[in-house]
């Protein structure tokens, strides 16, 4: 297998910009550590406003009235099963893929496909999760996509 980039996706509710590393006067130092060391969107945009279809759209690479989740999961909207998302591609090229925390795309979790699911809605449980996963893939020649 060629050597491929880990992918960790982490995604924060209804966060926008303030963070210490987009210039907000706030002290975020660990975020902002962990933008230095990776990829920082500087020039990002959705095209939802809301959390479940922005998803969505970041998940497919489709519009929300494309991919049919235009509402909240949490009001009864889902990402339809048989639409593919960047977990399926993942999965498919030899990835393992992992949830750490919440995920808003479809209302079943085991829906969204990925090898691994630790589920909470607390952050500090989610970081722990996340870490532990980190600390036990090291060494690892397996390329992974977390999404935390």
């Amino acid at each position: 297998m060629p050597d491929r980039l880990n992918i960790i996706y982490f995604v924060c509710h209804d966060l926008g910009k303030q963070l210490g590393c987009y210039g907000a006067e706030i002290d975020t130092p660990n975020l902002n550590r962990f933008a230095a060391e990776g990829v920082k969107f500087n020039r990002a945009y959705t095209n939802a406003v809301a959390c479940s279809p922005s998803r969505g759209c970041v998940m497919t690479g489709q519009y929300s009235h494309t991919n049919g989740l235009m509402g909240l999961v949490n009001r009864g909207w889902s990402l339809p099963v048989e639409r593919r998302t960047i977990v399926d591609e993942l999965n498919d090229v030899g990835y393992e893929t992992l949830n750490c925390g919440i995920q808003h795309e479809r209302n079943r979790r085991e829906d969204n496909r990925y090898q691994v699911v630790k589920e909470s809605r607390h952050v500090e449980v989610a970081v722990g999760d996340a870490i532990s996963y980190l600390e036990d893939h090291q060494g690892s020649d397996r390329p992974f996509y977390l999404n935390i």
